[in-house]
């Protein structure tokens, strides 16, 4: 589709691990497993998880932080994972990553405004005065005064910091934003404040975005379209209102009904997850959900379910939908 700014196509991210005694590769992490998306231009794809599940690693390998050994990341038509060092920062340019701790995302022996003419200047953004009259203006867009561009990062809140990572990401007019868990460690008061100025940049600057988080209302509010993920797979994608009101696979209606509600009065019945979680090295080749799923069949222990549409662009991979 050329409405598509970014599509992934079975990225893989694999991990070794080695013998407590010998120094040999005796099995792998398969923490990103033939994972695929797709995100429009202007989009908000959320993507949500329990920790653990591969979120986090699916972002960073997009753009090489970290070694994916298979797949495909198609930016705007070009394969991230094959491009050579120079092409490679060139699309970086276009492609900026939001991290969940704003305060480790900063060096503190750095100021704020220093921090964002940093990016400007690997990007080779005109002369320094250019650079720093770029930097007052990022800082305004993210509606912090003028004055904290002299600051360091432990003068500033959480909230504050992460507006600063915000406009570091925006200083080279990216096209698309990976924001990892961009609220979790922030007060729901700042939560709100800084997703609706995501929101407002988003619609300013047609930015698209993959929001990575474990908090379902935050997604609910920014996404578009969701995809659930567990155990490195995604098991489920959907548009948003499509999925709250009928989602499809066991382990997304769990997620759903952990979400807790203001209302005292509402009652409902609720699925509940037990067994363990399947080994991440030794996962089998049925279903990795089936350990805890209550609603597994004979094949889910040996047989891995495909990809189902179920309507509507809604997608599950799960044999309950399974037509034989």
């Amino acid at each position: 589709m050329k409405d598509m700014i970014l599509k992934v196509r079975n990225l893989k991210v694999h991990f070794p691990v080695k013998g407590e005694i010998l120094p040999r590769v005796v099995g792998h992490v398969k923490a990103v497993d033939d994972v695929s998306f797709r995100i429009g231009y202007g989009e908000t794809l959320g993507l949500v998880g329990e920790s653990g599940c591969g979120k986090t690693t699916t972002g960073r390998a997009m753009i090489r932080l970290i070694k994916a050994q298979a797949g495909q990341v198609l930016f705007e038509g070009k394969d991230i994972l094959q491009l050579g060092k120079q092409d490679l920062n060139a699309v970086r340019k276009n492609i900026q990553m939001i991290f969940q701790d704003p305060f480790a995302a900063l060096n503190p022996r750095m100021s704020i405004g220093d921090a964002i003419e940093e990016v400007l200047y690997i990007h080779n953004y005109g002369s320094k005065q250019a650079r720093r009259k770029r930097a007052a203006e990022l800082i305004e867009t993210v509606e912090l005064n003028r004055a904290y561009l002299s600051r360091y990062p432990h003068e500033l809140s959480g909230g504050q910091r992460q507006r600063i990572v915000l406009a570091r990401a925006l200083a080279v007019d990216p096209k698309l934003i990976i924001c990892d868990e961009p609220v979790s460690a922030l007060d729901v008061s700042i939560q709100a404040q800084t997703v609706n100025l995501l929101e407002d940049l988003q619609k300013h600057f047609n930015i698209a975005y993959l929001f990575i988080s474990h908090d379902l209302s935050v997604v609910k509010h920014l996404s578009k379209r969701i995809a659930v993920m567990y155990l490195g797979k995604i098991v489920e994608t959907a548009d948003s209102e499509e999925l709250f009101a009928h989602p499809s696979h066991p382990y997304t209606r769990a997620l759903l009904d952990s979400v807790p509600s203001i209302d005292p009065d509402m009652k409902k019945e609720r699925v509940l997850l037990e067994g363990d979680m399947p080994s991440m090295t030794e996962q089998g080749q049925g279903c990795r959900f089936h350990s805890r799923c209550p609603n597994v069949m004979e094949r889910c222990y040996h047989e891995e379910p495909q990809t189902i549409d179920v309507g509507g662009g809604h997608a599950v991979d799960c044999h309950l939908y399974a037509v034989e």
